[in-house]
């Protein structure tokens, strides 16, 4: 059976983390023209905070399966294996130091998708996809409608001056 080009990654994390991956993972399907695929399920596995996949609130493009066919002793296989590998044949593509303090790769701007790969990792650069901002402001819209309370609100707060506070 033949494998066709496509791009899969991992989602995890909270919303903030996941428009990163998204927003990575979509400028790398789309400029290789290759379908995209949400994994939605095992990056949640155990997740310390109860966290659950978000992206389903936007106009995403890309298709979700619900837990991608690789048990953990494959995955460290692909990853030792990926990593002797020149970068053009890889097809297991992991942030190097995966957080906020991750290194930019700019290989995966003019990486060929040629083959099924699945992406791990946070990709927090808007370098990443900065090309197809555009698209993505498009596809990050919420797919609901405001309830009438949130509308009440968010019609009082543009009549005045307003503040938020986020504490984390």
């Amino acid at each position: 059976m033949k494998r066709h080009a496509s791009v899969t990654f991992q989602v995890r994390g909270g919303i903030g983390n996941q428009l990163f991956m998204y927003a990575m993972a979509r400028r790398l399907a789309l400029v290789n023209k290759v379908p995209l695929y949400l994994e939605t399920e095992s990056g949640f596995d155990g997740d310390f905070f109860r966290r659950n996949y978000g992206l389903d609130r936007f106009h995403i493009v890309g298709e979700e399966v619900r837990r991608a066919k690789r048990a953990q002793l494959k995955r460290r296989a692909e990853i030792g294996v990926n990593e002797m590998l020149p970068f053009r044949f890889r097809w297991f593509c992991r942030e190097p130091d995966a957080g906020p303090d991750a290194a930019f790769d700019e290989r995966l701007l003019s990486f060929k998708v040629v083959r099924p790969v699945f992406l791990e990792g946070y990709w927090q650069d808007q370098r990443y996809f900065a090309d197809i901002g555009a698209e993505l402001r498009r596809e990050l819209a919420f797919s609901s409608k405001h309830t009438a309370a949130n509308e009440r609100l968010a019609a009082q707060m543009r009549s005045t001056e307003s503040v938020a506070v986020h504490i984390r």
